[in-house]
């Protein structure tokens, strides 16, 4: 996680269904057989439940990407990220990702990969830039006629519990005090939200913790665009 220090873009990729991408040796098949009752059957890849299975993927990874872990990747079994600390270099970074992928015919989960982003989720953890440990605030902006003016600022300090949230659902919180303290605006107009954060992807993970689900349900209501 330390790795992720100090890069302006972050792209988080999962391979579809990893171990399921490793070809068994022809030797092993056998090894792998069941019965069922229409006949006997082996696996011709690698299934789900070997206990070897996570060592194997980890290192078929590691030489796949020897060069770049470590300097524009981290690479944890199934779980990619592709990193730049900047802008100019993500593009070339994940083209020589996408290379060796498509040399070794490796296939990436198109729901669970998030490009080009300064934030989201690696390894069960939210990786994002710091953000106030006691404090989340926006602001509500009226664009008329090309010129931006702001309306209203909310800001709520944090207290008890919401102080240990992850950095990111800080900022989602931010939102979300906003929505509830200018409810008639959001519910009369669409609203664009202006960020850097991939607040959709990060709200309808499959992975998303029981706070963000809770939340993506009370903002499905409004008209919001990200």
């Amino acid at each position: 996680m330390d790795s992720t220090f100090g890069n302006q873009l972050l792209s988080f990729m999962d391979a579809y269904s990893g171990y399921n991408q490793i070809l068994m040796h022809e030797d092993d098949k056998a090894r792998t057989s069941f019965i069922i009752e229409r006949g006997i059957y082996c696996y011709k890849v690698m299934p789900f439940g070997l206990k070897n299975a996570g060592a194997t993927y980890q290192r078929l990874v590691n030489k796949i990407f020897k060069e770049q872990i470590g300097k524009t990747m981290e690479v944890y079994v199934d779980d990619m990220l592709v990193k730049a600390p900047k802008h100019a270099d993500h593009i070339k970074n994940l083209t020589e990702a996408f290379s060796l992928l498509c040399h070794y015919r490796m296939m990436l989960n198109p729901s669970k990969c998030t490009f080009g982003v300064s934030s989201g989720r690696f390894l069960g953890y939210l990786v994002t830039k710091r953000v106030s440990n006691s404090a989340v605030s926006s602001a509500f902006i009226r664009e008329e006629l090309g010129a931006q003016h702001p309306v209203f600022y909310k800001s709520k300090a944090l207290l008890y519990a919401e102080t240990r949230y992850p950095k990111l659902e800080k900022l989602i919180l931010a939102l979300i005090v906003s929505v509830r303290k200018l409810r008639p605006y959001y519910q009369a107009h669409r609203v664009v939200i202006m960020t850097d954060f991939p607040f959709r992807s990060i709200l309808h993970s499959p992975d998303a913790s029981q706070r963000l689900m809770k939340w993506a349900i009370q903002l499905s209501q409004y008209d919001l665009l990200y």
